[in-house]
C-alpha cells in the first residue's frame, strides 16, 4: 500500500521537496496553494488504510504522528490523479475524543479537521475530497490513538475542458424523507431514489449529504448506483439505536438514479446539492475542482467572532480564499453546541433551502462533515437551527460563476434571544401572565416560563386592568356572534358584567394579534392565535392564576 508513518522532525525536509513540485501553485505551506483544474471519475470503493485489518502496515495511528498513504496509481486512481474522494472513518474511539486531519502529504499539518468524535467507543463516518501531492500521496493524522480507514470512490484529473465530469450545482433539495414517505427502513432494506428533475439521464454522480436518524441499533448505510453491482461500502454508521448522523457522499448514479440501504434501519433522508455531468454535457472550463490546502475561514472560538444563536445566520466570505466562483468544498464541524440540531451551508444572496449540512444528535458535541454547496458572490451562509460555536475550512471549490440573487434572498440574522419571560410573580402553580402595553402574554409553572412571549390583542384598559385573576369559566365554543369564540378561558368580569378571557376570535385574521389595528376593538377579551389558544385551553385549569402587569 505504500503507506509511511513519519515523523514531524521530517516535514521540513518534506516541504523543500512539494515546494519543487509543478502541480501546485502559490507559496508552499500556505492557504494560497492550490492544485490545477480537475474532472470527476468514479473509482470501484477500495481500501487505502484500515488500520483495524491484520495485512495493515500500520497498527493504528498515533497521536500526532502524522501516516502518508498512495493514492495515485493505487486502487485504480489514474495515476496522474491531483485530487481524490475518500471516506474517512474514526473505529471504535477508544483512546478520547478527538479528529482527524488530511491534507497533501508534505505539506505542513493543516489547522483543519474533516472528522470530529466526542465520545469514546463510536465509529464516525464521512467522504471528502483531497488534494494529493506530486508523487500521488495524502497524509493524515489523528490528534489521539485511534484506528481509522481511508477508503477512495473517486479522483479528479487535469483537463483544461471536459464534457462528463464536471460538477453542476442544483437548488438544494430533498430526493428522500423517510419519516414523510414510507416510513422508517427495516433493517437491510433498500430503497430506490430516482433522478430528480434536471439532472441529465447520463450524470456520472451526484453530490449529496445523507442523514440517517432514530437508527434502531448499530450499522451502515451504503449509496450505490441504481441497478448498479451492490456495495459494502458504508457512507455513514451508527453505534446503536436513537442516533443521528449525517455524511458528504459523492454517490455514482445511473439513469435510474440511485439505491439506498440501510443496514441497521431507521429513518433516512438525502438531500441533492449538485451533480457531475455525463458524456452528453457540452465541453466547457466550468465545473472543474480545484484543491487548495484545508484553509480555516470561520472559527466563532476565537475572539472577535460571535457564536451562532438558535436560527441565527453568519455570511463566510469564501472569495477571499476561492475567488469568484460556482461552488465552494468546506469541513464544517460543530462544537460547544447548547443543544441538538443542524447546520446548513447555502449561498449568500440564496433563499434559506430545506437541507442539513452537518447535524448533532445531542448537546456538546464534536461533529464535523463536508458540505459542497453553491456560492454567492459574497460567499456563502451558514444557518444553525441551536445556538453553536462552528467551524469552516475550505477544501477547494468548483469553477464557473456564482449562483445570481435569489428573487427573496434569505435575512442573514445572528441575533441574542431575548431574556425570558419573567415568571417570578408565582413560586408555584399554573399562572399566565398578560402585558398589554406590549400586547403579549406567557405562561409560568413553578416560577418557570413554559412558553416565550405569544401576541395577544386586548381590549379597553377598564376591563380587566391590573391585578391578580383567577380562571372561572371554560367553554368551548362560546357565544360571540354565532359561536365565533373558540376555547373560551375566562379570568374576569367587566363593567358591564360580560365575562373576559383569552380565546380564538374566528372573524378576526391571524395576522390581526398582536397589531394594532384590532387593538381595543373586543369588550375586553384576550384574542390570541389559534395555536396559542389550544395552548392555554390545555394548561390554565380553573383557580389558575392570571396576572395583567400592565394596562397598556
Amino acid at each position: 500500500m505504500g503507506i509511511v508513518r513519519s515523523h514531524r522532525t521530517a516535514v521540513g525536509l518534506a516541504l523543500a521537496a512539494f515546494a519543487a513540485s509543478s502541480a501546485w501553485s502559490g507559496a508552499v505551506g500556505t492557504a494560497q496553494a492550490e492544485v490545477a483544474n480537475g474532472v470527476f471519475s468514479s473509482v470501484t470503493p477500495c481500501t487505502l488504510l484500515d488500520t483495524t485489518s491484520p495485512t495493515s502496515p500500520v497498527d493504528g495511528l498515533l497521536a500526532g504522528e502524522p501516516v502518508e498513504v498512495s493514492a495515485a496509481g493505487t486502487c485504480g486512481v489514474p495515476g496522474d490523479a491531483t485530487a481524490v474522494v475518500v471516506t474517512l472513518r474514526v473505529i471504535d474511539t477508544v483512546a478520547a475524543p478527538g479528529f482527524l486531519t488530511v491534507w497533501p502529504s508534505g505539506m505542513a499539518v493543516p489547522d483543519a479537521s474533516m472528522l470530529s468524535w466526542s465520545t469514546i467507543g463510536s465509529t464516525r463516518t464521512t467522504s471528502t475530497i483531497v488534494a494529493l501531492a506530486a508523487d500521488g500521496k495524502l497524509s493524515l493524522q489523528s490528534n489521539v490513538d485511534a484506528d481509522v480507514s481511508v477508503d477512495v470512490s473517486g479522483a479528479f484529473t487535469p483537463a483544461a475542458t471536459a464534457t462528463a465530469g464536471r460538477f453542476a450545482s442544483v437548488t438544494p433539495a430533498r430526493l428522500l424523507d423517510s419519516r414523510t414517505n414510507g416510513g422508517p427502513f427495516a433493517a437491510g432494506e433498500t430503497r430506490r431514489v430516482p433522478l430528480p428533475a434536471g439532472v441529465p439521464a447520463d450524470a456520472v454522480a451526484l453530490s449529496l449529504n445523507v442523514t440517517t436518524t432514530k437508527s434502531l441499533g448499530a450499522g451502515f448505510v451504503t449509496v450505490a448506483a441504481a441497478g448498479g453491482t451492490p456495495t459494502s461500502s458504508s457512507v455513514l454508521d451508527t453505534d446503536g439505536a436513537g442516533q443521528t448522523r449525517a455524511a458528504a457522499v459523492f454517490a455514482p448514479a445511473s439513469s435510474a438514479g440511485i439505491d439506498v440501504t440501510s443496514t441497521a434501519g431507521g429513518q433516512v433522508l438525502v438531500d441533492i446539492v449538485g451533480y457531475f455531468t455525463g458524456p452528453s454535457a457540452p465541453a466547457s472550463a466550468d465545473g472543474m475542482f480545484v484543491a487548495t490546502l484545508p484553509t480555516r475561514v470561520l472559527d466563532t472560538r476565537r475572539a472577535g467572532s460571535s457564536v451562532f444563536y438558535p436560527s441565527g445566520a453568519q455570511v463566510v466570505d469564501t472569495t477571499a480564499v476561492t475567488g469568484s466562483v460556482a461552488a465552494v468544498v468546506m469541513s464544517l464541524t460543530i462544537t460547544r453546541n447548547a443543544a441538538l440540531g443542524f447546520v446548513t451551508a447555502f449561498p449568500a444572496g440564496g433563499a434559506l433551502p430545506n437541507v442539513s449540512s452537518v447535524n448533532a444528535d445531542e448537546p456538546l458535541q464534536n461533529v464535523s462533515n463536508t458540505a459542497v454547496t453553491a456560492s454567492g458572490a459574497h460567499g456563502v451562509n451558514l444557518a444553525a437551527s441551536m445556538s453553536t460555536h462552528l467551524v469552516a475550512d475550505v477544501l477547494g471549490w468548483f469553477t464557473g460563476s456564482p449562483m445570481p440573487d435569489a428573487p427573496v434572498p434569505y435575512v442573514v440574522r445572528n441575533e441574542p434571544p431575548p431574556p425570558p419571560p419573567n415568571c417570578s410573580y408565582y413560586a408555584t402553580g399554573r399562572a399566565a401572565i398578560i402585558d398589554k402595553a406590549a400586547q403579549r402574554f406567557w405562561l409560568c409553572r413553578d416560577g418557570v416560563a413554559v412558553t416565550g412571549f405569544r401576541p395577544l390583542t386586548s381590549g379597553p384598559v377598564n376591563n380587566a386592568p391590573v391585578g391578580t385573576y383567577h380562571v372561572f369559566f371554560k367553554r368551548d365554543p362560546w357565544w360571540g356572534g354565532g359561536y365565533q369564540l373558540r376555547r373560551f378561558v375566562a379570568f374576569a368580569y367587566g363593567p358591564n358584567g360580560g365575562r373576559i378571557a383569552f380565546h380564538q376570535y374566528v372573524a378576526m385574521p391571524e395576522s390581526g394579534v398582536g397589531s394594532a389595528q384590532y387593538r381595543d376593538k373586543s369588550h375586553g377579551c384576550m384574542r390570541i392565535r389559534t395555536d396559542d389558544s389550544y395552548v392555554v385551553w390545555n394548561f390554565l385549569q380553573y383557580g389558575d392564576l392570571v396576572k395583567v402587569i400592565t394596562n397598556g
